[in-house]
């Protein structure tokens, strides 16, 4: 039996129950619940969840809204320090600068940021970070290297929907379809950051008063209804 296959028979087991309470609150409650009712560990590392195939679970809502495709730390040419004050948000508290926000292609966003793709003379193709109110670029990413972490994390890859009601910790989920995606197309990548499907959410933030920074990945996010244009092989398994 493949991967694919066993994923199939326990999906099927996991709908049949019907609403299933949230074991986290918060934002991760729906990939933490199905992948413990998997069976899983919870899975930071780059390698995938359900033997050679990734997991991403989403609430159901609006098919554009987005969820993570990858993370890839960028080749950062200003230090995080340095425009993390300038370009993130301080709390209430002013105890922490947030530097979380959504990057598009060809746009400026709120805080005076766009994506642009142009060549480097070392690694050729790049999508660049630009800052618009510093004049300058604070970071790159190499197409290949972005083409290779695709075919790393999400060679196969299946997202799960789930019904919700509730909220918090009384959260419940219903988990009552699944596509499988394969045979994943990293020439289309350039593409669909120009044409703004998949953008870019830096999610770091700064402590002015102790300066620790803390990264907790550059995510690559596009719309679920979107995902088929990242791959070859496309089908509903639930």
């Amino acid at each position: 039996m493949t991967d694919l296959d066993r994923l199939k028979t326990k999906l099927v087991e996991i709908k049949q129950r019907g609403f299933i309470k949230t074991l986290r609150k918060g934002n991760t409650g729906v990939g933490y619940t199905l992948e413990t009712l998997l069976g899983l560990d919870e899975n930071n590392d780059c390698g995938a969840d359900f033997g050679d195939i990734e997991l991403k679970a989403k609430r159901d809502g609006s098919s554009s809204s987005k969820l993570s495709s990858f993370t890839q730390a960028p080749i950062w040419l200003v230090k995080p320090r340095q425009f993390i004050k300038t370009h993130g948000e301080s709390n209430q508290n002013q105890e922490r600068f947030n530097f979380y926000c959504t990057v598009k292609y060809g746009a400026v966003n709120s805080r005076g940021l766009t994506l642009k793709t142009q060549d480097d003379p070392v690694y050729g193709d790049t999508l660049w970070l630009h800052s618009q109110k510093m004049n300058c670029d604070l970071a790159k990413w190499p197409l290949l290297t972005l083409s290779f972490r695709q075919e790393q994390k999400l060679n196969k890859m299946v997202v799960i929907g789930a019904e919700t009601k509730g909220r918090g910790a009384s959260e419940f989920f219903h988990y009552h379809d699944a596509d499988f995606y394969s045979n994943p197309c990293p020439k289309r990548l350039r593409k669909l950051i120009e044409d703004g499907v998949l953008v870019v959410e830096p999610r770091m933030w700064l402590n002015p008063q102790t300066n620790k920074l803390r990264d907790r990945g550059t995510a690559f996010r596009i719309s679920r209804n979107k995902i088929h244009l990242m791959y070859k092989h496309h089908e509903k398994i639930l």
